[in-house]
């Protein structure tokens, strides 16, 4: 069903991801809490154009599906943009779900191409993949595992055979109201569904978030809601990175001490949540209450 013109966003999502981040280059833009990997903008870049050079390699084309399985991290986040900015259309994949869930959805979408922890991949059966053609690590960007072996330079060995100014930075146009995600629910019953969200979808929560919500350029956020759901993709990753923020994504359990220790490290300035994360905060706070 097409949506009634005064709730389409028309601001373009990939051309004002060309343009933020032409804009913040030097600025860092996204890195792993409590590891030594970050990128900035101009880096992520760099990251996106060998992406696209693998994916065009690989013969990936606009509209195929490229699935990410792992915990809040730079190079999601990376994997994520680049396949959007490609205009080939991301599966978010939650990391607590079943292998043989992961599978289903692996199928279920056709995906040629996933991004994945290896330790998340190893669970799966390969036997049973139907459409993946390629896996790549979200740990160091290399090919962990391929349907048919093939000569290609890896994206590392891509990534830094790259020098180009923010000037020269230039991405393929993608049109707004094409599909962007298909975010799969926790299936309460049965197998879970797939949302089909557009460009102008996750286009308009950023428009919506810049409007009203206090966050600007060089300042800092804590990215641990999981970025595979809606929440936490839109307002603690889309959001930051289309402002110029340094987002510190954490891949650990959000437990009261982990958030709590970061917190008073990263001094991010905008906090976002939901009502476990801040029960739990504050029965932390006032246990000895109890």
């Amino acid at each position: 069903m097409k949506l009634p013109e005064h709730l389409r966003c028309e601001v373009n999502f990939v051309a004002t991801l060309e343009k933020e981040m032409k804009e913040h280059w030097d600025l860092w833009a996204v890195s792993d809490y409590g590891k030594k990997t970050r990128y900035t903008y101009g880096d992520c870049a760099r990251m996106f154009v060998a992406i696209h050079k693998f994916f065009a390699d690989a013969r990936i084309k606009k509209g195929d599906r490229v699935a990410i399985l792992g915990r809040n991290a730079a190079h999601w986040a990376i994997s994520y943009l680049a396949t959007m900015s490609y205009g080939a259309v991301t599966v978010p994949i939650l990391p607590d779900f079943h292998p043989e869930d992961v599978v289903h959805l692996l199928n279920h979408s056709e995906s040629r191409v996933l991004f994945a922890l290896p330790s998340l991949f190893e669970a799966l059966d390969v036997d049973s993949l139907q459409t993946v053609e390629v896996v790549i690590s979200l740990e160091d960007m290399e090919v962990i595992w391929e349907k048919k072996k093939r000569k290609h330079a890896s994206l590392p060995e891509l990534y830094r055979s790259l020098s180009f100014s923010a000037e020269e930075f230039l991405l393929p146009r993608v049109d707004t109201h094409a599909l962007a995600s298909i975010v799969y629910t926790s299936g309460t019953t049965g197998y879970s569904k797939g949302v089909c969200l557009t460009c102008s979808n996750l286009m308009s929560n950023v428009v919506y978030a810049r409007d009203t919500m206090p966050l600007f350029p060089k300042e800092t956020i804590l990215s641990f809601l999981p970025i595979a759901h809606a929440f936490g993709c839109a307002f603690e990753f889309l959001f930051p990175f289309f402002t110029g923020c340094h987002i510190h994504f954490l891949s650990k359990l959000p437990t009261p001490n982990i958030l709590l220790e970061a917190f008073a490290e990263v001094r991010p300035s905008l906090i976002l949540s939901v009502p476990l994360i801040i029960e739990k905060m504050y029965y932390k706070k006032n246990q000895a209450t109890f």
